[in-house]
């Protein structure tokens, strides 16, 4: 008995002292998974904020090039803007040290308004690209937004354009990662400190400074982004030991900051190790081993996040980087197809870019919609280039057969752009047991030059030696 006794008590502290380690392994690996869906919320914040002044910077080369010297003009055309992006839903907004004022909206001003001494122009005054300024709340809509804003290359006067964008695209990007788990609450921060997302506490503290806010909590945040770099701050709060994270959003100047309570984790395990006590050791093993793919599973998630913020398809990034792993891993068969629209820049050139994205949106959808499978990866490589990896062995018949129904696909749905020359052209080449990616990768692109050379709006399927 006494002997039982004795291992009883042993396996009792060993499991005390396992139960221990392992909370400590949760929190570092649950630590750890945070920064990655950090990493991939302010990757996509950066393309979503990276695309607006996109779309800005060709309404403001519009208005300077077309109507220097036509206002008339140029209202006529920036109310196009109206209600044309979520991101923007009331267009753009414009007004000069001269007192002319221009909306896209259709709004005017009181005699109380002086342009010169708005925040959006003032801001927008000091450069040529497009700045990200001070966060508000709008009035009418009740949602906070942050005005964008540059200076237009007018002599007459110094003229400011500028466009009030919404957080909420910023919200459900921010949204998603917070329902994945893994974080108790990420803010989305102005360059000012002010907070323009708030995860945990909604609407409550929107457009504050964080020095506002008497709380010990909020100077911890502040504390991890005066540090400079991206991050990890541990501090002891009232509540527990806090890990912050800082993400810094190149393009508008924001801070991303991701925050987590180690007792979110230690609690469940504690209860765990309550009821389970006498069968801790499997359950241990298989906790684990649990622990070790869901860890395998983020990386991975956090990869195939890597996408092109236009299409919605994976980036050459992103591509790149599974179809290496996959030729790395030795598997049997896989299929490279890089696909080319010809005479794109025809769309662009004559119709303007806002159509040349609808065309290659267009073109993704078809994309995702012949190559659906889990194994297929389409992606955007470069501006007209696209990709295709599929990861399936396929038969020389069936290669055939899918390339030749996609190009007759996209023959089909290129149908009105006709007159602009807009067809695809389509190199495949089939995975050799030892080829790396350049390999096939070169003898992809070799075999879609014939094809351009052939007079394109084709494919070819390289022929293996």
């Amino acid at each position: 008995m006494r002997r039982l006794l004795t291992g009883l008590g042993a396996t009792f502290v060993i499991v005390l002292i396992v139960f221990a380690l392992l909370i400590r392994f949760a929190i570092t690996l649950n630590t750890e998974n945070m920064i990655r869906r950090s990493e991939v919320c302010a990757a996509s914040l950066e393309g979503w904020t990276e695309k607006i002044v996109s779309e800005l910077s060709i309404y403001k080369q519009t208005m300077e090039q077309m109507y220097a010297d036509d206002d008339e003009g140029m209202l006529e055309f920036m109310k196009t803007s109206y209600e044309a992006s979520e991101d923007y839903p009331i267009g753009l907004y414009a007004g000069d040290d001269q007192g002319g004022y221009f909306d896209a909206a259709g709004w005017k001003p009181g005699d109380e308004y002086v342009v010169t001494e708005r925040p959006w122009y003032t801001n927008g005054a000091k450069s040529e690209t497009f700045e990200f300024g001070e966060p508000y709340i709008d009035s009418m809509l009740g949602k906070m937004c942050v005005s964008v804003s540059a200076r237009m290359a007018y002599t007459k006067s110094t003229r400011v354009v500028a466009a009030d964008v919404y957080m909420d695209v910023a919200e459900d990007i921010i949204s998603d990662i917070v329902v994945q788990g893994n974080v108790d609450g990420i803010m989305l921060v102005s360059k000012d400190k002010k907070i323009l997302v708030d995860s945990r506490n909604g609407t409550e503290n929107l457009g504050l400074g964080l020095d506002e806010l008497d709380s010990r909590f909020y100077n911890e945040l502040e504390a991890t982004i005066d540090s400079g770099a991206n991050n990890m701050h541990k501090t002891k709060l009232s509540d527990g030991t806090y890990n912050f994270n800082m993400e810094y959003i190149d393009t508008a100047d924001w801070y991303l900051v991701s925050y987590v309570n180690e007792n979110t984790f230690a609690a469940s395990l504690r209860k765990m190790e309550r009821i389970t006590i006498g069968a801790l050791l499997v359950v241990m093993a298989v906790l684990l081993v649990s622990l070790r793919w869901f860890s395998k599973t983020v990386v991975t998630l956090g990869k195939r996040a890597a996408t092109d913020p236009l299409t919605g398809l994976a980036n050459r990034e992103g591509f790149e980087g599974l179809v290496k792993e996959f030729l790395q891993d030795k598997h049997d068969g896989g299929l490279l197809i890089l696909l080319d629209l010809d005479h794109f820049k025809n769309i662009n050139d004559s119709l303007g870019h806002p159509e040349g994205d609808k065309v290659l949106k267009l073109f993704a959808d078809t994309l995702r919609q012949d190559f659906n499978r889990h194994d297929d990866l389409p992606a955007r490589i470069g501006g007209d280039e696209f990709a295709v990896f599929v990861e399936r062995n396929l038969t020389n018949d069936q290669i055939e057969t899918m390339v030749s129904h996609f190009v007759t696909h996209a023959r089909e749905i290129f149908k009105d752009y006709q007159d602009y020359g807009l067809s695809v052209s389509v190199g495949a080449a089939r995975a050799g047991a030892d080829d790396d990616y350049q390999t096939l990768y070169k003898n992809t692109d070799r075999v879609l030059y014939d094809v351009k050379e052939g007079g394109r709006n084709g494919y070819k399927i390289h022929k293996e030696d």
